[in-house]
């Protein structure tokens, strides 16, 4: 089954866009449709209990040249923040991207991994307000 894609657009300082996306990630999680087609079950059926633990997808759109400062010097920021956070992270390529000058972040795993993700290329395109435009 296939859950139709949900976009939601934050803007304002750092830390009110922070809180925004864990809150809209904790309700989105919550959600039986979601967390059926995350769980990979069949049409109909029940998910089990909430666990902090399962698995989400969260897609992130971000200025193309802000990605530089996303993923650092040969991956090191990247491989990190996967390494600190165990979250599934992809940019995807700039030719790939559905929409121009803008890349892809793909971001897998359970809820505290993708906000401390989401958190991450926020606190990173703010340190670096140039790229962000």
């Amino acid at each position: 089954m296939c859950v139709a894609e949900r976009t939601v657009l934050l803007f304002g300082e750092p830390s009110q866009v922070m809180a925004a996306q864990e809150l809209v990630l904790a309700r989105v999680q919550q959600d039986p449709w979601n967390r059926q087609a995350a769980l990979g079950l069949p049409f109909g059926a029940s998910p089990p209990p909430l666990s902090p633990h399962d698995p989400m997808q969260v897609r992130i759109v971000i200025p193309a040249p802000a990605a530089g400062a996303v993923i650092g010097r040969q991956g090191a920021h990247i491989n990190a923040l996967k390494d600190e956070t165990g979250a599934y992270i992809k940019l995807v390529r700039k030719e790939e991207s559905p929409v121009p000058n803008e890349r892809l972040v793909n971001v897998s795993g359970p809820l505290y991994a993708c906000v401390a993700v989401v958190n991450t290329v926020v606190a990173r395109m703010a340190e670096n307000p140039e790229l962000s435009r």
